[in-house]
């Protein structure tokens, strides 16, 4: 019985690399191709090409990138607003307050990822326990949504206080954008991370609309390629946590997904280990726009929950 041919590509600034491995007969094949930052998806089908792998065989199909990361790191990002708690809007801005560097004059903290400008507090309050102290405005809502289209924004962040306890207010702010701007991406703080402490859940969610047009053009050119190859295998995406999910629940979540390259190459690495008995690692993967370090300890890689893309600018997540 033919098992088919597994696949899994890894896309970097520079380079997009492929891993055929065929089942049935244990052939690997390894690829090595430029990669095309004006569409990462022709890079990949370039390296299918290269390969030799008849599109039909393909059984499994698992994709890594650091599209988002670059991205991110090299401010490659379009018209985002931000929709809060009225009188929290500078909270990008104010951070936690810290210095990088204490008594240096000339350092100066890095942009904060939204200008003031497209940053809008709404009144609406809920308490510490998640009831609501002041009733959504959503005439307030309105408004914003029709300044913020006007600024060209088309990818909305929406993080109010103690919504990972209520998210009423958050959600009904979505029907209210999605009445007046119906094909605009938006993002839920109590959807993408429900938890305490706003600046790291607000830093995410902001995070996570910079990323969702970035990764909802790619996905969509990357499916429309491997159809028009024939490639009839679901395309499946790594996560930044080593795990496997499917296209749909990135393009909802894609700040889970800013950096799943790298993850791949640790969770390979902990692979080898096992085999070889190793069972401490440090790994490094270097890139082309970034370098990314691991510790594997007891063939067990070690988890962090927090990641700075930029000083004092964090994405929170198992990673």
């Amino acid at each position: 019985m033919i098992l088919g041919i597994r696949i899994g590509i890894d896309i970097g600034g520079t380079f997009t690399d492929l891993v055929a491995t065929n089942e049935d007969t244990g052939e690997v094949v390894s690829v090595k191709t430029h990669s095309t930052p004006s569409n990462p998806a022709l890079g990949v089908m370039e390296a299918l090409r290269e390969s030799g792998v008849s599109p039909k065989d393909i059984t499994y199909f698992v994709h890594g990138s650091t599209l988002g990361l670059n991205s991110l790191v090299e401010h490659k990002q379009e018209n985002v607003g931000l929709i809060c708690t009225k009188g929290f809007r500078d909270t990008l801005e104010i951070r936690r307050v810290w210095r990088e560097k204490l008594f240096d004059t000339t350092w100066e903290r890095p942009e904060s990822l939204i200008p003031r400008k497209l940053r809008r507090g709404i009144s609406e309050r809920a308490d510490w326990q998640g009831n609501v102290l002041i009733p959504l405005n959503e005439d307030e809502v309105s408004e914003t949504v029709r300044y913020f289209k006007a600024q060209g924004v088309h990818s909305y962040a929406v993080s109010f206080l103690f919504s990972f306890l209520n998210p009423g207010h958050e959600r009904r702010v979505r029907e209210l954008i999605l009445e007046q701007h119906p094909e605009a991406f938006i993002s839920l703080s109590c959807e993408v991370l429900p938890e305490i402490r706003e600046y790291e859940r607000t830093s995410t969610t902001v995070l996570n609309a910079i990323l969702k047009p970035i990764m909802f053009n790619y996905i969509g050119n990357l499916r429309q390629c491997l159809e028009e190859m024939g490639i009839k295998a679901p395309l499946r995406i790594l996560k930044v946590n080593g795990g496997v999910v499917n296209a749909e629940s990135i393009l909802e979540k894609p700040v889970e997904a800013f950096a799943s390259g790298p993850a791949g190459g640790v969770m390979g690495a902990a692979y080898f280990g096992l085999q070889m008995q190793v069972p401490n690692l440090i790994t490094l993967d270097m890139g082309g726009t970034t370098t990314d370090v691991s510790v594997i300890q007891n063939y067990q890689p070690l988890f962090a929950m927090e990641k700075d893309i930029a000083w004092n600018i964090p994405v929170r997540g198992s990673m």
